[in-house]
């Protein structure tokens, strides 16, 4: 739907939401958008209208976060929720399956508290580390229809 936000609830799967502009987090989306072989997960910017109308119910415990968000859509067993910091990585590597699989769930034995810290220091060493991007535009044309406003 060209020109429209689509919200969460109209994706019935997992969203990753990104810093749009970070070099690292461009990377990574495009690691997990190639590593995706069941098309299971989309992605937005966290600066989009995707993030604002979907993420509006969780804007108390994101106030802070600026790097990356999965949302995971309500479920018969469950309501929406969302993931922040090493979950969210460890969350998409599980999503990811295989090995990736193994290893996020591998990542879960590390103390949430020591692999936060670990993921906020590099957050915000991010763009020293690899600069700003500007290339949203450029996806494969396989990906286009799961990257969202």
């Amino acid at each position: 739907m060209p020109g429209h936000a689509r919200s969460a609830r109209d994706v019935p799967a997992p969203i990753l939401f990104f810093d749009g502009e970070c070099g690292f987090c461009d990377r990574a989306i495009r690691f997990a958008m190639s590593h995706d072989k069941r098309g299971q997960l989309y992605a937005a910017t966290l600066h989009g209208e995707t993030a604002r109308t979907s993420l509006a119910p969780f804007a108390t415990m994101l106030q802070d976060v600026d790097s990356t968000v999965l949302y995971l859509p309500a479920t018969s067993l469950r309501a929406a929720k969302v993931q922040i910091h090493s979950d969210a990585a460890l969350a998409v590597l599980r999503l990811l399956g295989g090995l990736w699989g193994l290893l996020g769930v591998a990542g879960l034995l590390v103390p949430r508290r020591i692999r936060d810290a670990a993921y906020k220091a590099f957050a915000k060493r991010r763009f020293r580390f690899f600069g700003r991007v500007q290339a949203c535009d450029l996806w494969p044309s396989a990906w286009r229809a799961r990257m969202l406003p």
